[in-house]
């Protein structure tokens, strides 16, 4: 609902004791706000600062702001100059004040800055010039658009002190993972000049729509980013026709790590590193990330939805720019103590900007390793990955034990599962060997003390109630094999070993069985 404006408004804002904020104002802790699996910035007053462009040279303040930051009513600007909510060179002036080219211009607003997931920001790594964190999805990298203490490197200053950080890479607001930050400009400038020789290695994952051929797909296409719809498109060219390609080079390489037969775990090797690259590499092959709204169909051509308006005000290389107000404010604050209300604020007294419905969760891409000369930084796989990569981890460890009155301990395995244990060994030892790696010690002492005691405490008449529910158990997860295996291939196997759950939780039921008999 709009609010209307009265001629108190100056009076009241005269009593407010209104402290400005710069960028050189740091980020604190007590900026943020976690409410309903979100992380909130309380709301401060800000100083927008920039220069006139050549373009805007030659307007009235009023119409420049009214024409470019749309995002407020043509009223707000008027009272805003008036009050000297804007200024030019420092000074206030007339709303009928023409500007000239490189002026400085002034806006001090009320910051309302958009929500993003309450994931922590993990340290993964932390060494004397480089930082490598788990960047989570939604977050800015760094100050952009409306953005400026939500972003992971505002996140890491207020929470764990560290400043200055200078990200060595892109990594989209929507996807999460593997983000390295150098801590000096030097180490910055080295890491800069790797990527730019094309010395760098990149692996990503992705979660998409159907079932990825098996065979390594190579993508080598151009990718042109139109930065007015937020969103890049293919271009193929064919030379006989004399037809213009618009789009830069790009490569990337795709590997299936496992399929359900409705979505694909994908590993994903851009060889370039284009906008949206990835993501729209993925579509041309007919296997969008499942989750992602701007490219799992062709022609998408409304940018109004909360999720794209969001990435797109994310992205805006002014940072002035307030987001147009396309969708209506539903994602309204009950609780206004948290921060002080300004009379002039065309967002208050709601705690997020208008345009953001706050309900984003992330693209399911994820950066998993960087690696250059002599140095590899890896960000471990995102939940939504796990599914297709676990098979061969069932089969690691004791499956469950039980105090019995024949035996200390019982081990109920039938005999599939008790020939799949060899299989395993075989295979990991294999592993190890080509890799040139030490095995997983513990893992396989777990594999053959679970044989030895299949051998020695095998009571049939136990073994004859609780064969035919190890045996569904078993046939459950062997299939998952299959999915597993190509990681081995990629140089992933202690990855595939890792064991993400619990196995006596997997074989309860069964256990339940056996000691009723």
């Amino acid at each position: 609902m709009k609010r209307k404006r009265g001629e108190n408004e100056e009076a009241a804002e005269k009593k407010m004791e209104i402290v400005w904020q710069t960028p050189a104002n740091p980020p604190e802790k007590h900026d943020y706000i976690f409410r309903d699996g979100r992380r909130h910035v309380r709301p401060y007053h800000f100083e927008f600062i920039s220069h006139v462009k050549n373009r805007w040279a030659g307007k009235t303040i009023v119409d420049l702001f009214a024409e470019e930051f749309k995002g407020r009513p043509y009223d707000y600007y008027v009272s805003a100059v008036k009050c000297g909510r804007i200024q030019v060179d420092g000074e206030m002036v007339p709303v009928s004040y023409i500007v000239k080219s490189s002026q400085k211009i002034s806006h001090f607003v009320h910051r309302h800055e958009p929500p993003v997931m309450a994931w922590d920001v993990p340290i993964l790594d932390k060494e004397d010039d480089v930082v490598t964190v788990w960047k989570p999805a939604t977050v800015p990298v760094h100050p952009c658009g409306q953005y400026r203490k939500n972003t992971v490197v505002g996140v890491l200053q207020a929470e764990h002190g560290l400043a200055p950080l200078f990200p060595v890479h892109r990594l989209d607001r929507l996807v999460s993972g593997l983000l390295i930050l150098a801590r000096n400009a030097t180490r910055a400038d080295l890491f800069r000049q790797e990527i730019e020789a094309g010395k760098v290695q990149k692996q990503y994952v992705a979660k998409v729509v159907g079932v990825f051929p098996e065979d390594e797909q190579i993508v080598d296409v151009n990718v042109n980013y139109n930065a007015r719809e937020g969103r890049s498109t293919v271009e193929v060219g064919n030379s006989c026709d004399g037809s213009l390609i618009k789009g830069k080079t790009a490569c990337t390489k795709f590997t299936r790590i496992g399929t359900d037969g409705i979505h694909s775990i994908v590993l994903c090797k851009p060889i370039t590193g284009r906008t949206h690259q990835i993501r729209v590499h993925l579509q041309y092959t007919g296997h969008p990330i499942a989750n992602d709204i701007l490219y799992l169909s062709e022609n998408v051509t409304n940018r109004s939805s909360e999720g794209v308006n969001a990435d797109r005000a994310a992205h805006s290389p002014n940072n002035c720019l307030v987001p147009e107000n396309n969708s209506s404010d539903n994602y309204e604050d009950s609780t206004k103590e948290d921060f002080d209300i300004d009379p002039m604020c065309t967002n208050c007294p709601n705690l997020v900007p208008k345009g953001y419905g706050g309900h984003e969760e992330g693209l399911w891409l994820h950066c998993v390793q960087y690696s250059g000369s002599g140095w590899v930084y890896q960000c471990p796989y995102p939940d939504w990955a796990q599914q297709q990569r676990d098979g061969l981890a069932f089969y690691m460890g004791v499956r469950f034990w039980s105090l019995s009155e024949n035996a200390m301990l019982l081990i109920t395995i039938n005999s599939f599962t008790f020939f799949m244990e060899f299989g395993y060994i075989a295979v990991y030892l294999l592993y190890a060997t080509k890799k040139d790696k030490i095995p997983n010690i513990l893992g396989f002492i777990f594999g053959i003390l679970q044989m030895v005691l299949y051998l020695i405490y095998r009571n049939p008449k136990k073994n004859e109630v609780a064969e035919p529910k190890t045996q569904e158990l078993s046939e459950q997860y062997c299939s998952d094999i299959n999915i597993a295996m190509p990681k081995l291939n990629e140089g992933g196997g202690n990855e595939v070993f890792e064991t993400q759950y619990s196995a006596k939780d997997q074989t309860k039921e069964a256990m339940d069985v056996t000691n009723k008999v």
